[in-house]
């Protein structure tokens, strides 16, 4: 990072979620949120305009994905993935 001439990431605790925040100059901010604890494992990256609203959208998006819980993630994304792929194979018929 420091031969890009970036700042070093920063490191945050909010309760058991960690963030991990980057800014680029004459760039966009990125963050990273996950869960230091518990069975299941959410991750969430983001990005906005300051290291401050990425760190923001990043701990939303987490938490809207750990409270909906593992298993209906997972199914929302096979629904999905199942969508798509009728919409592929009638595209292509």
């Amino acid at each position: 990072m420091a031969r890009l001439n970036h700042p070093w990431p920063q490191l945050e605790k909010d309760g058991d979620v960690r963030i991990l925040l980057q800014s680029i100059p004459e760039g966009p901010a990125y963050a990273m949120a996950w869960n230091a604890t518990g069975s299941d494992f959410f991750l969430a990256v983001e990005s906005a305009s300051t290291v401050a609203e990425a760190a923001a959208k990043a701990k939303a998006t987490r938490d809207r994905a750990a409270a909906q819980g593992f298993d209906a993630l997972r199914a929302a994304l096979v629904n999905r993935a199942r969508c798509h792929a009728v919409g592929q194979f009638r595209a292509g018929a």
